[in-house]
């Protein structure tokens, strides 16, 4: 599976020059559907 096909993405919150939080957010439905479809 290409990741053109898995949509990602990273939310970097920035305070002083430094990551104080980050969040990470992917849209698995695109991998469930090919990994059901391969194991079926």
């Amino acid at each position: 599976m290409s990741k053109e096909q898995m949509p990602f993405m990273t939310i970097l919150r920035i305070e002083n020059c430094m990551v104080v939080e980050q969040r990470d957010n992917a849209d698995y439905h695109p991998y469930l559907a090919a990994y059901r479809a391969a194991t079926e």
